[in-house]
């Protein structure tokens, strides 16, 4: 098998450990009752009990083979390549949490997010806001030019 692939392989599972640990975590928090985080006493309760949880373990040991997958992609390519390709953990978890979490997330809106391409009346109504054609008065949608 070519190189490139195992190293896209190795990041893929290690991206897939990160986001189940995450999960995990999760989970493990949300059996916890965090009402009772006030003060450092209730910090230190609350670490105490988390750290009881068989589900922030899991997520523990989910984490340490991301880790040593991570450490192997590393030592075959270069930091340029992996740590880029390593960003479909956003994707994963977005799906992830949805699927095992039910958070209700909108996938489609949280992967458009920042990516609104405006459509060419936007550009017009845009471009006459900041050339000034409309004086101080004019209300683009973003500020007033």
């Amino acid at each position: 098998m070519p190189t490139i692939i195992k190293v896209i392989l190795l990041i893929l599972l290690s991206e897939i450990c990160n986001v189940t640990g995450q999960i995990f975590f999760k989970k493990g928090t949300n059996a916890i009752d965090a009402g009772q985080m006030r003060g450092v006493a209730g910090h230190i309760g609350y670490i105490k009990n988390a750290l009881s949880a068989n589900y922030i373990w899991l997520g523990f040991s989910f984490q340490v083979l991301c880790v040593a997958t991570w450490l192997v992609a590393l030592a075959q390519a270069d930091l340029s390549f992996v740590f880029p390709a390593g960003s479909i953990q956003y994707i994963l978890i977005l799906f992830g949490a949805h699927i095992f979490l039910g958070e209700n997330e909108n996938c489609r809106d949280a992967l458009r997010n920042g990516r609104h391409r405006p459509d060419s009346d936007e550009l017009k109504e845009y471009r006459i806001c900041f050339s000034g054609r409309y004086g101080s008065k004019f209300f683009c949608g973003t500020c007033f030019c």
